[in-house]
């Protein structure tokens, strides 16, 4: 008998059919270890962090936008309700918003009554001041069909459907706008999509490409372009993301960008890439862009209806995210407040906290899967006689359902590429204090020269990790 390389995956990576790469990393994700340093290999996949409960409150409809009114002030429109919330999560519903679709907002930095400026999918414009959210649809005769609105060097700046910048009175004010405040993006003839600020540049995202802006101080317009347009737009509005590693979007032709200092690098693989074209244009253009992070995994997470897709920056790898009894993550956004990231639901008005000590969604259960890199021997086949995982275990719980007091390991296979998988053992974890529990299972049959895919799934609301896996088995001619 010999050992041969059963890998653990590191990122979701689906081929084209499954049979030349049908690797997944579902609600688990890797951390280096280096096995020439301290840990016993070279990474270990962890169990996603889970969700707890952070509002009060229930509110009907989803979260359609959120943002920071200082430092103690959560403003999120949920369904039809503009809620402010304090640290605590305590809730107060300050009006109404009319709509279901996802609005941008922006705030100013007036030191004395901060405003927040907000667009919604019927172009119109809303500012909310002390608490009062007013309809400048009338007063503000000359912004016309605002489509997007950012905050950058102290204007409120709106995208139109016209092609028009237009921008707020100086300095920090949100109305009041004249009749020659605006300039025309003309670098190129297609549609503004949404105007963004960054590192105090203002970027105009348009269908197939995107203009750079910057505040020259000039008047009655203050910003000038200041470099050629780039031929990279925007497909889906509400994919734009930012971090200190630079900004995250989907651009028009559906492959992810990261953009930092003039540059704009493609970040998804292949897979990712398929599943953005596999959505009906309508769903891509839904997808939802935001920033997660947990004990130094800072992550880009776009969610659709369909699926969740998490890029772990550090790792520069994709792993994928499934609520039990959904295709994708709960998680509909996420914002930093009072030190936690704050995550909306795509279902309901509720809002959770990222919980890297949780292990479920607010109770919901969720399944760690992974789906091993093929293993073969080609061109011969191998009969598999032993096959051992190194895993995290002894960590059932004390109380609970019987699951997560003796937790469980589900090992299974599949011949076909992931078509479809038999052969499902389940092997104890171990409850509480059963470190020494060793994972080792025999007799799995002849895998032939087409290689099998190991498949490993764990459901409790526990820590879960592996470290190492091992096939032992004999090479047979085929």
């Amino acid at each position: 008998m010999a050992q041969f390389p059963l890998r653990l995956p590191t990122e979701s990576t689906i081929g084209k059919d499954g049979q030349e790469a049908n690797t997944r990393l579902v609600n688990a994700y890797a951390e280096v270890l280096g096995a020439d340093k301290d840990g016993k290999a070279a990474f270990t996949t962890y169990a996603a962090p889970g969700l707890t409960r952070w509002s009060q409150e229930t509110f009907t409809g989803a979260e359609r936008g959120m943002i920071l009114l200082d430092d103690s002030q959560l403003i999120a429109v949920l369904g039809g309700a503009v809620v402010q919330f304090n640290t605590s999560g305590a809730s107060t519903v300050l009006a109404g918003m009319a709509g279901t679709s996802r609005l941008t907002m922006a705030r100013n930095m007036n030191p004395t009554n901060p405003a927040i400026a907000i667009c919604n999918e019927t172009n119109k414009y809303y500012t909310l001041i002390n608490g009062t959210v007013t309809d400048q649809g009338v007063s503000e005769a000359n912004l016309t069909n605002p489509n997007s609105v950012c905050y950058t060097g102290g204007y409120f700046v709106f995208g139109t459907d016209a092609g028009k910048i237009i921008h707020t009175p100086p300095i920090d004010q949100a109305t009041g706008i004249s009749s020659l405040m605006y300039a025309y993006a003309a670098s190129t003839s297609d549609k503004i999509i949404r105007v963004w600020a960054h590192v105090g540049f203002l970027y105009v995202f348009k269908s197939k490409s995107t203009e750079v802006w910057g505040n020259a101080g000039t008047t009655p317009f203050a910003f000038q372009p200041v470099q050629q347009y780039f031929p990279l737009g925007l497909l889906a509005k509400f994919s734009l993301a930012d971090a200190e590693t630079g900004m995250y979007w989907i651009d028009h032709s559906g492959v992810v960008r990261n953009g930092v200092d003039g540059s704009a690098q493609r970040i998804s693989t292949h897979t990712v890439d398929r599943a953005i074209s596999g959505l009906s244009a309508a769903d891509r253009m839904g997808i939802i862009g935001s920033i997660i992070q947990w004990e130094g995994h800072k992550c880009y997470q776009i969610r659709s209806t369909s699926w969740t897709w998490i890029y772990d920056i550090a790792m520069q790898r994709w792993f994928q995210r499934k609520t039990g009894g959904l295709d994708h993550w709960l998680v509909n956004d996420a914002i930093v407040f009072d030190a936690k990231y704050i995550c909306s639901s795509g279902e309901n008005g509720i809002l959770y906290q990222l919980d890297a000590s949780k292990h479920n969604d607010d109770g919901r259960e969720f399944t760690v899967e992974l789906w091993c890199p093929n293993s073969n021997s080609f061109p011969d086949g191998v009969v598999v006689d032993q096959l051992d995982f190194d895993c995290i275990t002894g960590r059932g719980l004390t109380t609970g359902v019987s699951s997560d007091v003796d937790p469980l390991l589900m090992i299974d296979f599949s011949d076909d590429g992931g078509r479809s998988f038999k052969c499902e053992r389940t092997v104890r974890l171990g409850r509480i204090g059963e470190t020494n529990r060793f994972i080792r299972t025999n007799r799995w049959g002849r895998m032939s020269n087409k290689g099998r895919i190991w498949r490993v799934r764990a459901s409790a609301s526990i820590l879960r990790g592996v470290i190492q896996a091992s096939i032992t088995g004999r090479k047979v001619n085929t």
